[in-house]
């Protein structure tokens, strides 16, 4: 029994918690309802869930380090927490309708549509 990966599990879990619950009410819809591009909302969305996903799963593994030792659990547990990050993506790209699209650097910063080779808002050259 390690009472350091205890301590730090229990710590990770109540700031999951804090994120998922507090913090949904205090910045995630304030923050969603004032973005007005949809591909935007739906980046901001990904990133709090992937937090969110990210606190959760690296408690649980800290809790089971700490009560049972083994670094197979842990390789498991990263291989997990990695599978939810591309699920959370996945299942947003989807939901707006965009597909794997959504999750490319070039959808995201030139998301304008200008047709040409390179996008006025930014400085990435889109793929034809």
């Amino acid at each position: 029994m390690n009472w350091w990966m205890l301590a730090g599990g229990t710590m990770a879990l109540l700031c999951a918690v804090g994120h998922a619950v507090a913090g949904l009410s205090m910045f995630y819809r304030p923050i969603k309802s004032a973005i007005k591009d949809e591909l935007q909302t739906g980046v901001m969305t990904g990133m709090w869930h992937l937090i969110t996903i990210h606190f959760t799963l690296s408690a649980v593994a800290l809790l089971i380090l700490g009560a049972y030792g083994g670094q197979e659990a842990m390789a498991w547990f990263i291989a997990v927490q990695f599978a939810g990050y591309a699920t959370a993506y996945l299942a947003i790209s989807l939901a707006l309708g965009r597909g794997f699209e959504t999750l490319s650097v070039d959808a995201l910063c030139c998301h304008c549509n200008s047709g040409g080779r390179r996008c006025p808002k930014c400085a990435l050259t889109r793929a034809e």
